[in-house]
């Protein structure tokens, strides 16, 4: 069948539900009453019931013996403590904010509790993302991922002399903590610590230093984009990279309260939460802009939260601008940078580190050099902003794989800049043509990634020598214009495979800012001769 048939392309480039509720006011759990509807236990897969026997089950991601409740007509949490002990249960935290609580006990405790009238559901486990290293060198249609080495700021067009990127603008880093550092001396850090106070918020698993390593680093490596800025560093995992929704959930809130422009979040949960999702609106409501990893689990659907609407949801490409086969796919806003990066770890050393959890921070870097020149725009405009000075990947146009593209750093510092003409070839991209099996459509976008509309240019895509496709195009600032041909399987069969090459020229009068990118080539062939 023609969907096998794409598992086998080799692609080498030789060239560049429920309503959150609304926190527009101040307000405590404490001095404020709630009414509910019937008992109810929340279960697995988003679906509302009462046990009729035995004990919770929230699915495989809960954590067992834990629930989260929303309060119910109580006026201080004394009182709720009590009644929970006489439960049998444990009050183990409170989200004044949120008006939702952490209670620990049997199974059949929690059951009655729920029975009692109170709206329940699990604690989910949160995790990092499972750690992509160089020695794995994953394939991407049939080649190897290409590391970044040194050099990533250059590649996102970061100048040299960046060092009070960021000034004024305080960055939340939710995570294992931050562990001391050499490219870290003089950095301006905070820990806080939601697990144990007593530690003090030191990383023992390196993961929270390598996320703030990408942030404020300086060293040879050159890998901190936003020196100047502060961070709040929140260890809200444990040693081994695990933590919970209701912890993630307090950290989001404490992040708001301590004054955070923006949070990073390079960690997920594969399940749904109220409490994450109202934490998530908590901070939004409050023009907190969060920045989460999809996930490096190579499957369809972000991890949460990086799959709320509003939250900047990051995927990895490598050093060639190739989606990172291990970056979860569907509900991803944008691509960075998140493959061989050298980074900061425990003890003073290095490593070479890769995945979604890597990429995000760089998003975060940007979204904070953009807010310490222009602090008043909200969530939503960083977003607009953002997006629309990324340079698209993929299939012409937002994809399920790249969103709406690769950071670029340097547009999004010209944006404003009048009289940049700057023309690119995007991608090539293969799909089903939806009539035959032994024929499929090869697409090759063009963008203007200047500042001034374009008329007249000439889009080009030659398969082999042959030329297939000579268009006149006009693009405004940011458009994204497609050329497709139908190409024979036959033509990928051959033991060579196809060569593409695609070109935009610009029209008479017009100087191209980075003319390189003018023109894209490519080979594609199929592995397995059977299709």
């Amino acid at each position: 069948m023609i969907a096998g048939t794409f598992l086998f392309f080799v692609l080498l480039i030789v060239l560049p539900p429920r309503v959150s509720p609304d926190y527009s006011g101040e307000r405590s759990a404490v001095d404020e009453e709630r009414s509910f509807a019937s008992p109810r236990l929340r279960a697995w897969g988003d679906t509302w019931a009462v046990p009729q026997s035995g004990g919770l089950d929230f699915g495989p991601d809960a954590l067992p013996g834990e629930a989260v409740v929303l309060l119910d007509h109580l006026r201080d949490i004394e009182s709720f403590r009590d009644l929970a002990e006489d439960f049998g249960l444990e009050l183990v935290g409170v989200i004044d904010e949120l008006g939702m609580a952490r209670l620990r006990g049997s199974a059949a405790d929690l059951r009655r509790f729920a029975e009692a009238g109170y709206e329940m559901e699990g604690n989910f486990r949160v995790t990092i993302p499972p750690l992509v290293g160089d020695d794995e060198q994953p394939d991407f249609f049939g080649g190897e991922l290409v590391g970044f080495e040194s050099g990533v700021l250059r590649f996102l067009g970061v100048p040299e002399d960046n060092g009070t990127w960021g000034e004024g603008v305080r960055i939340a880093v939710l995570d294992t903590g931050v562990g001391n550092h050499p490219a870290l001396e003089g950095a301006r850090i905070r820990s806080m610590d939601l697990l144990d106070p007593s530690r003090g918020g030191i990383d023992d698993n390196g993961h929270g230093t390598a996320v703030v390593y990408h942030l404020l680093a300086r060293d040879e490596f050159d890998t901190g984009m936003v020196p100047g800025a502060d961070v709040l560093s929140l260890r809200v995992l444990h040693n081994d990279g695990t933590g919970d929704s209701f912890t993630l959930a307090q950290g989001i809130i404490t992040a708001v309260n301590e004054g955070a422009d923006i949070i990073n979040l390079s960690l997920g949960t594969r399940s749904d939460s109220s409490v994450l999702r109202a934490a998530v609106d908590f901070a939004l409501s409050r023009n907190v802009t969060i920045v989460a990893a999809a996930g490096n689990d190579g499957v369809e659907g972000a991890v949460f939260p990086a799959a709320y609407t509003d939250v900047f949801s990051v995927a990895a490409v490598d050093a060639r601008d190739r989606r990172a086969p291990f970056s979860n796919f569907g509900k991803v806003d944008m691509v960075a940078p998140g493959y061989g990066l050298p980074s900061g770890w425990l003890d003073g050393e290095y490593v070479s580190l890769g995945g979604t959890s890597a990429a995000a921070p760089l998003v975060t870097g940007a979204v904070a050099r953009l807010l310490s020149l222009e602090p008043a725009l909200t969530p939503r405009e960083v977003r607009a902003v953002v997006e629309s000075a990324s340079n698209d990947l993929g299939a012409p146009g937002r994809d399920a794989y790249h969103g709406a593209g690769r950071i670029d750093v340097a547009r999004m510092e010209r944006r404003n800049q009048p009289g940049i003409h700057d023309l690119a070839v995007t991608d090539f991209s293969f799909s089903g043509d939806g009539a035959s099996r032994d024929t499929v459509v090869l697409s090759v976008g063009f963008q203007n990634r200047g500042t001034e509309p374009v008329s007249g240019a000439r889009a080009r895509l030659f398969l082999g020598d042959i030329l297939v496709a000579d268009e006149r195009v006009d693009l405004s600032v940011g458009e994204v214009h497609a050329l497709r041909s139908l190409v024979n399987m036959a033509q990928l069969a051959h033991k060579e495979g196809l060569t593409m090459r695609a070109e935009i020229l610009p029209p008479a009068g017009i100087t191209d800012a980075r003319p390189a990118d003018n023109i894209r080539v490519g080979r594609a062939g199929i592995q397995d001769p059977a299709y």
